[in-house]
């Protein structure tokens, strides 16, 4: 299980008690994922790391999605909006 609670907001486990509150709503706001170049190098990274033969559960792909909770999927529309 990941350390964020949406896919869409990097607000951590540790905010459930905020659920619903204001101070919650301005988090959804503040904190919202954003897909940058960084993010689609480090998902490309760990993809390509996965096709060469290592294990979703391994060090290294894990060390490259881990800090923020990402998934190793890659969405077609979006990468044609930023050229890598």
């Amino acid at each position: 299980m990941g350390t964020y609670l949406s896919p869409r907001t990097l607000i951590t486990k540790k905010n459930v008690p905020l659920l619903g509150t204001k101070a919650d709503m301005d988090n959804r706001q503040l904190l919202k994922r954003v897909d940058s170049l960084e993010r689609q190098k480090l998902v490309k990274k760990a993809r390509k790391n996965l096709f060469s033969g290592k294990a979703l559960a391994g060090e290294r792909v894990q060390k490259t999605l881990d800090h923020e909770s990402l998934v190793p999927t890659e969405v077609c529309v979006r990468s044609k909006c930023y050229r890598l």
